[in-house]
């Protein structure tokens, strides 16, 4: 595919959903506890991985 900016933004876009959903689990209601649980810790870090490897996707010449 040549043009990666449907994927790149997509991407990105999912990212800072999954990272903002799993930060804010517990004002959501969706937590099981008060604090950062180590799901919350692995969606987040998930969702910051996904949205920079779309930022390149969208990026890249």
């Amino acid at each position: 595919m040549k043009n990666g900016k449907p994927i790149g933004s997509a991407a990105i876009a999912l990212g800072i959903a999954l990272l903002v959903v799993s930060l804010m689990a517990d004002s959501l209601g969706i937590g099981n506890a008060s604090g950062l649980g180590w799901k919350q810790i692995a969606g987040g870090l998930g969702g910051a991985v996904l949205a920079v490897i779309g930022g390149v996707v969208l990026c890249k010449k």
